[in-house]
């Protein structure tokens, strides 16, 4: 808790100023103590508090195209363990997820800038890094970005050490019928020398209202070969049921540097079709099947189906189930869950059965059951508390749990 009160302290010192100038701010504060089993470990009972901050900084500048946003996470080891991983030493250890500024407008209608530590999506090579991100926009129905900076890789707890970099752009097109086609180059660097290097074409569009098509292919450059490709279609023929299908192929890639690229590896490809119907505000049903196609004349057959239930006011009852037959043997899981509102505090409660039979190498159900409840003590302040209990082929009992109090400044 001291942690957690110097944090706030430091920040109300460095936002001090700032609201003096009109700047809006937005924080969360989450404090929470976990209890858990770490079977790795020697000190197998592990228990830790976390402290996860997000803070959002908006009207920076009278034209309110600057704004700051960030979020982490401070993890102090309660336990002690004589393991020879870092992750479980008895210290503080943290992540910043992001930490970044925010410029809109730099050039009117034409440039925005993003600086700090920040997730750049693009297809070719998602990464988190530390650097910057350029908008070129309203190029007539074009855009064009560039992204560089230092990757930012986590572990367990916190954050690795490290010098690699990743640098690239895209060029993107928005233009009918809700129509975005983006290609995108991407290179990955390790200790400036080149590790990966990727080329990608993401497209989505909405030809009618009731037709939405999406598309991913991506080419490794490194081991010359398409490493990802996706094609995906929803259609909602009537206002109440929307339908899905899918076809997604895939390969792992590698950096140059790494010992598995000279192995030969299969490819991944499944081929789903999905439904969800809503009889009304309170009930629906959805159900998806997919053929999973692992190479080498191997193969599975996926099924699973759920329903949302609200029979009566502040309740909800959820239930789903799932069979998979083929590749490494036979399972299926079935999951109960519900939620009951009762004026401030809202009380859940649920239960897993996962058979996890594999073939020739273990059998038995795996079984989980967990109880919570989260409390509004006012429109500021709420705090949560939730156990659980599982049971499978390693343990007949691993109890986890943690309580939560946040904190909405």
């Amino acid at each position: 808790m001291r942690i957690t009160t110097k944090a706030v302290a430091l920040l109300s010192v460095l936002c001090a100023p700032w609201t003096a100038r009109a700047v809006e701010v937005d924080a969360t504060s989450s404090t929470q103590y976990l209890h858990y089993q770490d079977f790795q470990s020697g000190s197998k009972d592990q228990d830790d508090v976390a402290e996860y901050f997000r803070l959002s900084l908006t009207k920076i500048d009278p034209a309110g195209k600057i704004s700051v946003r960030g979020y982490g996470r401070l993890v102090g080891q309660l336990t002690t363990s004589n393991e020879s991983r870092p992750e479980l030493v008895s210290n503080v250890v943290g992540r910043l997820y992001y930490l970044y500024l925010d410029y809109h407008d730099v050039i009117q209608d034409r440039l925005d800038l993003r600086l700090g530590r920040s997730f750049v999506s693009v297809a070719a090579d998602p990464a988190t890094i530390d650097g910057g991100y350029l908008n070129l926009k309203n190029l007539g129905p074009a855009g064009v970005t560039l992204f560089g900076g230092r990757r930012v890789v986590f572990d367990n707890k916190s954050e690795l050490d490290g010098s690699d970099s990743v640098w690239g752009g895209s060029v993107y097109l928005d233009t009918v019928k809700y129509t975005h086609v983006e290609a995108s180059y991407s290179r990955r660097y390790a200790d400036s020398e080149l590790a990966q290097e990727y080329a990608a074409l993401d497209v989505s569009s909405t030809p009618f209202s009731m037709l939405g098509l999406v598309g991913r292919a991506r080419y490794d450059f490194a081991s010359m070969r398409w490493a990802e490709l996706l094609v995906g279609a929803d259609l909602t023929p009537i206002a109440d049921l929307t339908l899905h299908g899918e076809y997604y192929n895939s390969k792992p890639t590698f950096d140059q540097f790494s010992f598995y690229r000279f192995f030969n590896v299969d490819r991944y490809q499944q081929y789903s079709v999905a439904a969800e119907y809503r009889f009304n505000p309170r009930y629906s049903l959805n159900a998806r099947y997919a053929y999973e196609d692992f190479n080498g004349n191997s193969s599975a057959n996926l099924v699973d189906a759920g329903v949302h239930l609200a029979p009566i006011e502040n309740l909800t009852v959820n239930a789903s189930y799932e069979w998979r037959d083929g590749y490494a043997g036979r399972i299926s899981g079935l999951r109960f869950s519900g939620g009951y509102r009762l004026q401030k505090a809202l009380l859940q409660a649920g239960a897993d059965f996962d058979d996890f039979r594999r073939e020739d190498s273990r059998d038995g159900t795996a079984k989980k059951y967990w109880a919570a409840v989260s409390y509004d003590v006012c429109k500021a302040v709420s705090a949560s508390l939730r156990a659980e209990n599982n049971l499978n082929f390693y343990f007949s009992h691993a109890f986890r749990g943690f309580l939560a109090v946040n904190v909405h400044l």
